[in-house]
């Protein structure tokens, strides 16, 4: 129902908020809330040869690198340290075709994401990763 709805927003904007002061070098004039926007899922990507953490949205994927933090202040066992990253670029999805390459010993769950202005050649480390 409405209300159960309207919390299950807050709770998820509120996520996104945290996450956005977790990433090191975000774009001061972009936001990650915005309307109709939700997370759709976040996960490792290999991208170009590369080992990336990538947030997807709606309409965006976040390309993330991980980095160690150094905990500040001592926390009570409960409380969780919640990873940070390193801002690497923001892709738009409008527009952006999704090519899928059969599996090969030496490219294993293998995808392309193609736009206007960019390819990008994709890989995950588990089948369920890539059918996501």
């Amino acid at each position: 129902d409405y209300i159960d709805e309207s919390k299950e927003a807050y709770n998820e904007n509120r996520f996104v908020v945290g996450l956005q002061k977790r990433i090191k070098g975000f774009p001061k004039e972009q936001t990650l809330v915005a309307p109709n926007r939700t997370l759709v899922k976040n996960a490792p990507l290999i991208m170009n040869q590369s080992d990336y953490w990538v947030f997807l949205f709606s309409d965006i994927l976040m390309q993330t690198i991980p980095i160690e933090t150094q905990q500040k202040k001592k926390k009570k066992k409960e409380e969780k340290e919640w990873p940070h990253y390193q801002f690497v670029r923001l892709i738009s999805l409008k527009g952006v075709e999704l090519f899928d390459y059969p599996d090969s010993k030496v490219a294993p769950n293998a995808f392309s994401l193609r736009g206007k202005d960019y390819s990008f050649n994709c890989s995950t480390e588990t089948k369920e990763e890539k059918i996501y």
